[in-house]
């Protein structure tokens, strides 16, 4: 098969590159500046000569173990936290290279060894009941936390050529920095590997992901791995998952394409190839572990189809902005022409209560809003309360029924054993209801205000054109263009939280590490009978669990309420943009009309120009995509 013909693939650039700068030049002209800097930022990533992978998946899916394998080496080391996690950036150097990149200003970067890297985001586990050791810990957590993401240089062979492999946090990371970050590099990549599980494929908050955030980014490559084929132990139950994945994948993806891998099977092999000292099983052959068939198909792609791909991304970007602007802004303006100016001041008169009656209700939906979440939190928190007393119960009881040696270390560790499930799970239950409660109730909002958006949109229409427009936008597409850019311009149709719930960044409830932790059982064991020993520490374990339950309390009823403003605030400062969208788009089509710089013929005759350009524009950019 040829291979990938730079000479083709240049031409297309260019001639793309001219048609995206015609759009930006018409963006312009309209006043709508935020798609003119949207469409500048396009064509700099076109220009781009890096192609990028991004690697997505929730935390404990093997990413980090996923591209040790296609690295070939234990470069990333598997994160035991979410906590832990950072953003990496791998790319071709002859030699090994490692590099933070800080978000605080004052420190751009820092030049590191390996040794360093791994010691950065692979802290050592606090010892529980160790202060010192518990204190080390969240203090090189706080470390991480200030990391905007890491840069390798490896001699790799999949990133010859300009590849960069991105390397994300887990998409259900809580931290919304790094899920901000993360967001931030998806819609700039070319090619996606989502990294699924076998024991737990396609979860829901993996399918809305991967609707939301990878389709809705213009990624035109998207790779399905499912990972832990290892531990699938009949032939039957591959094929089962596969199916299931196919299934459900084909409902938002076109011809998904799907591999099954292992992962740790595929790194241990070629370590040991490599000669290096490896725990666990090895395979007997790499081609056990599907890892094979999946890279030749990425090798395959990156010789002859990345140069179409990327192209691809920034046509059918530019073919919606163009469709957007002919159909919505160019239309409305020109319909306004055909109005004289004292009927149009009537008829933007006779809007005006329209628009403010949205308003008002708008306003109405966040109080409403703001009153069921208080509502539902307080309900939360009595759960929480329950699920706490339960962990201090049964810690108590861990201690009364212990059997083993009287130390420090091993009534610890036996608490630990039965508490730190529990303790996992009522986080992660109290979190997943923190998250559905939210998101249920702002998606009915964004319901109500959507048809009300939308009632405004025609009514505009209707009052300021005698044409024929199209009056069926599609409010989801016209959303996935509003990530980018805003429009005053462009009607009041698309509203602005469409697709709100899945940008939401929640600080959401989180119990604190080693919530048993500190030295709660003292040294006393060497002199006291067994039962007093025991009862004593019963008691102070009892007191400890109990006592931190009130600060519980209030950490999670703070966190709520910052969660609660942050939702309310992010959603006003949304509804008054529109707000204010409408209201300057209004005085803007009067101002055009009342000033006497250009007769109306001049500028109809413009907008008619800029409109058969824009259909020439789209016409050029389908004929390029289907070339």
């Amino acid at each position: 098969m040829a291979g990938f013909d730079l000479s083709i693939f240049e031409n297309k650039r260019l001639h793309l590159e001219s048609k995206l700068s015609k759009i930006s030049e018409i963006a312009l002209s309209l006043g709508i500046d935020k798609t003119v800097l949207a469409i500048q930022k396009s064509i700099t990533e076109l220009n781009d000569d890096t192609f990028k992978i991004v690697v997505v998946g929730e935390f404990s899916r093997g990413k980090s173990t996923f591209i040790n394998a296609l690295l070939g080496k234990k470069i990333l080391p598997a994160s035991t936290k979410p906590t832990t996690t950072i953003l990496n950036k791998i790319y071709f150097s002859e030699s090994p290279k490692y590099r933070m990149v800080f978000r605080d200003k004052k420190e751009n970067y820092r030049d590191i060894t390996e040794e360093e890297f791994k010691k950065i985001i692979a802290p050592k586990e606090p010892i529980i009941g160790d202060e010192q050791s518990e204190y080390d810990y969240q203090n090189n957590l706080r470390k991480i936390s200030d990391i905007a993401f890491a840069e390798i240089g490896y001699p790799t062979k999949i990133c010859k050529g300009g590849v960069e492999i991105v390397d994300t946090p887990g998409t259900n990371d809580l931290d919304a920095a790094r899920e901000e970050i993360t967001y931030k590099f998806i819609p700039e990549s070319d090619v996606a590997i989502v990294l699924l599980s076998a024991c737990q494929i396609l979860t829901e908050s993996e399918m809305s992901f991967i609707k939301d955030r990878i389709i809705k980014s213009d990624i035109q490559k998207i790779y399905y791995v499912i990972n832990f084929k290892d531990r699938m132990q009949e032939k039957a139950n591959e094929t089962k998952v596969l199916e299931y994945a196919r299934k459900h994948l084909e409902s938002v993806s076109s011809n998904p394409r799907i591999f099954m891998v292992s992962a740790k099977g595929a790194l241990n092999y070629r370590r040991a190839h490599n000669n290096e000292d490896v725990k666990g099983v090895i395979p007997n052959t790499i081609e056990s572990t599907g890892f094979i068939e999946l890279e030749e198909n990425i090798s395959e792609f990156l010789t002859n189809e990345r140069g179409s791909v990327k192209l691809s991304k920034f046509i059918e970007r530019g073919i919606r902005i163009s469709t957007e602007l002919k159909n919505s802004s160019i239309a409305i303006s020109l319909g306004t022409l055909n109005i004289g100016l004292d009927e149009l001041e009537q008829k933007i008169k006779k809007l005006r209560p329209e628009v403010q009656r949205v308003k008002t209700i708008c306003n109405d939906s966040i109080s409403g809003l703001r009153s069921i979440l208080m509502s539902s939190g307080l309900e939360t928190q009595g759960e929480l309360r329950k699920g706490l007393e339960r962990i201090a119960n049964s810690a108590g009881s861990t201690v009364r029924n212990y059997q083993g040696t009287l130390s420090n270390e091993e009534i610890a560790k036996a608490i630990e054993n039965v508490v730190a499930p529990m303790q996992t799970e009522i986080q992660s239950r109290i979190s997943k209801k923190q998250q559905d409660l939210i998101s249920d109730e702002v998606e009915r909002v964004n319901r109500k205000l959507g048809y009300e958006w939308e009632a405004i949109n025609n009514s505009i229409i209707d009052e300021l054109t005698f044409q024929s427009v199209d009056k069926s936008l599609d409010l989801e597409n016209l959303q996935s263009v509003d990530e980018d850019m805003s429009y005053i311009k462009s009607g009041a149709g698309a509203l602005g939280i469409v697709a709100f719930v899945g940008a939401i960044h929640l600080a959401v409830f989180a119990l604190p590490v080693a919530f048993f932790g500190g030295k709660y059982i003292f040294s006393y064991f060497q002199n006291k009978k067994r039962e007093r020993i025991l009862e004593k520490a019963r008691e102070q374990v009892d007191s400890r669990y109990r006592d931190i339950i009130p600060e519980l309390i209030k950490s999670f009823d703070e966190q709520w309420k910052n969660s609660l403003s942050t939702v309310i605030n992010n959603l006003k400062t949304e509804l008054d943009r529109k707000y204010v969208g409408i209201e300057q788009q209004l005085n803007s089509i009067l101002n055009d009309r009342s000033s006497e710089k250009m007769k109306v013929d001049e500028i109809r005759k413009d907008l008619l120009k800029q409109d058969k350009l824009l259909g020439d524009i789209i016409n050029d950019l389908n004929g390029l995509l289907a070339g």
